[in-house]
């Protein structure tokens, strides 16, 4: 009987022995290398011989498109290495060895695991030159920002379609679709067009400058925590003082100067007995936070504070810094918003966002037209990274009457160019639908045309 490939109890030492049974993993299954081979660094493996062999399985399958047999890499190396004892670590790989199909699933994660650390590993050891100079300090954490990235980005890797096991994944989630968690929006018609904000999707609202956008953003978080959801707002632009009174004002129905009358700590002594969900606010110095840092936010208030964010808001993605360089700052942001995206895979909740338009969407709100994404400030690609996705119309005249359009300008699971209007009371940070007959309605949208 062949004997069965056993994974060892110190998974996580990355002992010698752990990492020739990740590269035996990969050499016996090929669907783990598809996955995961391209994707591991030769240098993660301190055994010279194990990773000049690791590069090799690398370097066959680039150019062959499959894994090669033991007596091929032998060839394919003996072209550049002459040393026994690397033949004879192919020998021992290639031993025949059987992986029970149902630790498969396990053995992926502890290769993604191994995978994680030691990129970790190595951005520290790259660093340690430049730990003394303080004017290197930033290629420090830029370094360590991608390592920290890795994990996210080794789960992205397509469905291969028609594979047996993804058939059967397929199938599982489709039957239980139902029971997919999605978080009710406050706003019927939005969860009518798009189903309110589901796990993993990256939603946005877009607007030119004082359009609302941060308003719209507090009302998301409030009729979140009205359902007894935790949120998490990271704030980029104002302070978390600021924030917290437009969220008490939202949630209390009271102006600015209300707050300060006892009326205000009647009502928020009865709203805390209907047992809010949690809000934490965080801010970051505009330009400064990266992915990665809310990421690392997320695992520390979970830890610390036992705090696990249903959705996360974020005002807004556009100031935010990307963990990688462009010299473009659209391709920096398209890579912000891909992060972003991430973190809502990453942690199965929604991110829900805000985009600023340039300077001619006001002209177009003049002339009663409608903005649609073409109108974004810098990066078209934003509307492409998207899940779902809506433009806010309203003029100065508009805003002093209490009102504005969303245009839906991207929806992955359903139709797009739906007009909603809204009334926006920006004395009570207050956004809900707008309740005059659908006769009125139609004739104020009327007056709005799309490009």
């Amino acid at each position: 009987m062949a004997e069965t490939f056993g994974w060892q109890p110190d998974t996580f030492s990355f002992s010698p022995e752990f990492q020739k049974q990740i590269v035996t993993a990969m050499i016996q299954e090929p669907k783990i290398f598809e996955k995961l081979g391209l994707l591991t660094d030769p240098a993660f493996f301190e055994i010279r011989d194990l990773s000049i062999i690791f590069k090799g399985l690398q370097s066959f399958y680039e150019e062959y498109r499959g894994m090669p047999t033991k007596e091929a890499l032998g060839d394919f190396l003996q072209k550049t290495y002459t040393n026994e004892s690397l033949f004879e670590n192919i020998n021992e790989l290639y031993e025949k060895r059987n992986i029970a199909s149902s630790t498969l699933q396990y053995i992926e994660e502890n290769v993604r695991n191994f995978i994680s650390c030691q990129a970790i590993k190595k951005a520290v050891y790259e660093s340690l030159d430049d730990l003394g100079d303080i004017a290197k300090h930033q290629n420090v954490k830029d370094r360590i920002e991608k390592a920290l990235t890795i994990g996210a980005s080794l789960d992205d890797l397509g469905m291969d379609v028609y594979d047996d096991d993804e058939i059967l994944d397929r199938w599982i989630k489709r039957k239980e679709q139902s029971d997919v968690k999605r978080i009710d929006s406050g706003w019927t018609w939005f969860n009518e067009v798009f189903g309110g904000y589901g796990e993993g999707e990256l939603f946005t609202f877009m607007g030119p400058a004082h359009s609302g956008k941060s308003m719209y953003l507090v009302n998301v978080g409030a009729n979140c925590l009205l359902q007894k959801l935790n949120v998490l707002h990271i704030t980029l632009e104002m302070s978390e003082e600021i924030t917290a009174q437009r969220y008490d004002m939202r949630l209390l129905g009271l102006n600015k100067t209300d707050l300060k009358t006892t009326k205000a700590n009647s009502k928020l002594k009865e709203l805390l007995e209907q047992r809010l969900g949690r809000l934490i606010l965080k801010r970051y110095p505009s330009g400064v936070a990266t992915a990665a840092d809310i990421s690392t936010f997320i695992r520390r208030i979970e830890t610390t504070k036992g705090f696990k964010p249903d959705i996360l808001i974020i005002d807004y993605a556009d100031i935010m810094r990307s963990t990688q360089k462009y010299n473009d700052r659209r391709f920096e942001l398209d890579s912000i918003y891909q992060q972003i995206r991430n973190i809502g895979i990453e942690f199965k909740i929604p991110v829900i966002t805000a985009t600023q338009l340039n300077r001619s969407s006001l002209s177009k709100l003049e002339s009663g037209g409608i903005l649609t994404e073409e109108y974004i400030a810098e990066s078209y690609g934003i509307a492409r990274i998207v899940d779902c996705g809506v433009t806010i119309n309203a003029t100065p005249a508009e805003n002093a009457n209490n009102t504005s359009v969303l245009y839906v300008f991207k929806n992955r699971s359903g139709e797009t160019g739906e007009q909603h209007r809204m009334y926006v009371d920006f004395t009570k940070a207050l956004v809900r639908e707008w309740t005059a007959d659908s006769t009125t309605i139609k004739k104020a949208i009327s007056k709005k045309k799309t490009v």
